[in-house]
């Protein structure tokens, strides 16, 4: 332990926070609250706290955000000369605790919370454990606790990226607990198996509804009018998903819920997304590294205060925390669950909204193949963190904005989510949805299947009768068939978090990307100037301009070189006059990595089409 002390011994040596200090300090910090406010003083003399005002002085500092919790630990037994030399730097540092846990002002949490990681940096670790933590909580919350009690729950205050930020309900079950478990994280699972709120959890045939005691579902009364179910989407008095996303969202970046500016789903956004997942799932090396490297350079104290060292230990902290922020969430649901194997699923996300909205209830499909990461089960529910996230995802993702579940409403749903998320977790939840949706809807694995649907809906618009019906049959058959991405943890590039990134793919990550089978061919190059010793790309067309130069300055597509090599049955391919007569200056070489358009092997073409 720093400085040499005995946790034992300094625990004999509580802090002297006496009533009347505390009640001084209090006083100050109003005094300078209505100084602030421009509001005038009050005139009646100070007194002393007794125990039958702390009732009616929690409730007036919780209004105001001072924090009532340090009048409930105060212990009128200790003496300002008996504070031991560690104290003084904890003190100073739970002097601002109260404001960052109490504060409505997120601004005010981060300047809090960079004081106390300042001022409890010599504190150290594993000082007190879960029993002891737990009766610290028990001791405050009744008025008994003094001020190392207060420091023991100080220790498990952990800092995240300039803000506490929860995991859960931590501390106890008491207001107090669950006040400062809204603001901070606690690594102590007794803990938060102890403040969680309990569930009434009963099968029901082949369904297992989970709702929370005593909930009341916040619901809003609608008709069956499309229109009518938008305009409740939209607005934030009559949607309880799209409240509980800004406050989530307001507490984690104090910027209010938005996703104006999410851009349109795209092959040209997605499909580097899409290339960039495939890539993360292989596994390899070179990509892990240049990943972890990344990150470290774009989100270092994430990366720091994550503790880890390489990517693998990055990607289970992210997952980790990911499990631990969506249970919070979960908990807050305003909704009764009704989870199922698949015989309760919505025909259409209207009606998802319907049930959420309308009813306080949502079905969340149970199934699936266990997640590395998120299978740990919930003593409270039963569930997975698996499962638990689906419910999370649908509510504060989907209904919260009226999102699909086809590929732009993917993308919406991600960004509504990400907003309310710790930066950590998010770059979980980056590859479980964002990345996913991609790989699915925009990578190669599926491009066949989805070229034939797009031909079938084609054929539709002229259709009519049961030709109409065997057509929509096809289409339910070509879903069916489609390719999901496995449950298997990874990360994705830094650069793709943003909920308004463009996509692609990262120029640090491009050599990355190769051909599964690359093609090795040997190519003429045709230039007006000699002596060369490498191509420049942004010379395309200087030679001459051939067709696709409109195309390519049109579409934005990247500069070019071209080379003239052999057609598919080994005979030379000669430049045309107009490229030879203007550009006299050959230059041969060998070409490696290339992809084989005419044979397609990873569907790039099709894909394309």
């Amino acid at each position: 332990m720093p400085l040499g002390f005995d946790a034992k011994e300094l625990a004999k040596q509580q802090s002297d926070n006496s009533l009347a200090a505390i009640n001084r300090r209090a006083e100050a910090r109003r005094a300078a609250q209505r100084r602030a406010a421009r509001q005038p003083q009050r005139t009646e003399p100070r007194r002393a706290l007794t125990s039958d005002d702390i009732a009616a002085y929690n409730a007036e500092m919780d209004a105001s955000g001072f924090g009532a919790a340090q009048v409930r630990s105060a212990n009128p037994n200790m003496r300002d000369e008996h504070t031991p030399n560690i104290w003084r730097p904890v003190s100073r540092g739970l002097n601002a605790i109260p404001n960052m846990l109490l504060s409505r002002d997120p601004r005010e949490s981060a300047a809090a919370n960079r004081q106390i990681e300042d001022n409890l940096r010599a504190v150290g670790e594993g000082i007190v454990g879960p029993e002891e933590m737990i009766g610290a909580a028990n001791r405050i919350d009744s008025g008994e606790g003094g001020g190392w009690d207060y420091a023991n729950l100080a220790l498990t205050a952990l800092p995240f990226d300039g803000l506490m930020r929860p995991a859960g309900r931590r501390i106890a079950n008491s207001r107090f607990g669950r006040r400062m478990a809204e603001n901070v994280i606690s690594p102590t699972d007794e803990i938060a198996a102890a403040a969680r709120p309990r569930y009434e959890v009963r099968p029901e045939g082949n369904t297992l509804s989970v709702r929370r005691e005593g909930l009341r579902p916040q619901t809003t009364p609608m008709s069956g009018d499309i229109s009518d179910l938008r305009a409740v989407i939209a607005d934030p008095q009559r949607n309880p998903a799209l409240r509980l996303a800004d406050e989530e969202a307001v507490a984690q970046s104090g910027r209010p819920f938005s996703v104006a500016n999410v851009p349109q789903a795209s092959l040209r956004r997605q499909g580097g997304i899409a290339r960039m997942f495939e890539a993360a799932t292989e596994g390899d090396d070179a990509y892990k590294s240049a990943l972890f490297e990344q990150y470290g350079l774009q989100m270092p104290q994430v990366i720091e205060q994550s503790g880890a060292q390489n990517y693998d230990q990055l990607t289970e902290a992210a997952y980790r925390q990911l499990g631990a922020d969506v249970t919070q969430q979960f908990d807050r649901l305003p909704v009764g669950m009704r989870y199922h194997d698949g015989e309760l699923e919505y025909p259409q996300p209207s009606a998802m909204f319907r049930d959420a909205l309308g009813n306080g209830n949502l079905n969340v499909f149970r199934g699936g193949d266990p997640h590395p990461y998120l299978s740990d089960i919930d003593p409270a529910t039963g569930l997975t963190s698996n499962e638990q996230f689906r419910a999370v995802h649908d509510y504060l993702g989907h209904a919260s904005t009226g999102s699909t579940f086809r590929p732009g409403g993917e993308e919406v749903a991600y960004a509504a989510h990400a907003q309310t998320l710790s930066p950590l977790a998010r770059m979980a939840l980056l590859s479980e949805t964002r990345g996913q949706n991609s790989w699915v809807n925009y990578g190669t694995a599926n491009a066949p299947l989805i070229g034939e649907m797009n031909a079938i809906r084609r054929q539709l618009a002229d259709a009519g009768g049961s030709e109409a019906d065997a057509l929509r049959s096809r289409l339910r058959e070509l879903g069916g068939e489609f390719q999901y991405a496995a449950q298997e943890p990874v990360l994705l590039p830094p650069e793709y978090l943003d909920i308004g990134a463009e996509g692609g793919v990262p120029d640090w990550g491009r050599s990355l990307i190769v051909p599964r089978s690359p093609l090795s061919v040997r190519g003429e190059h045709y230039s007006r100037v000699g002596d060369l010793t490498q191509t420049d790309p942004s010379f395309y067309g200087t030679g001459h301009i051939g067709s696709e130069r409109q195309m390519v300055r049109r579409e934005g597509l990247p500069d070019r070189t071209y080379f003239y090599s052999q057609g598919a049955d080994g005979t030379p391919i000669y430049a045309e006059d107009p490229v030879s007569q203007r550009a006299p200056y050959r230059y041969e070489g060998e070409l490696n990595g290339l992809y084989d358009v005419n044979a397609d092997p990873e569907g790039v073409v099709a894909l394309a089409n």
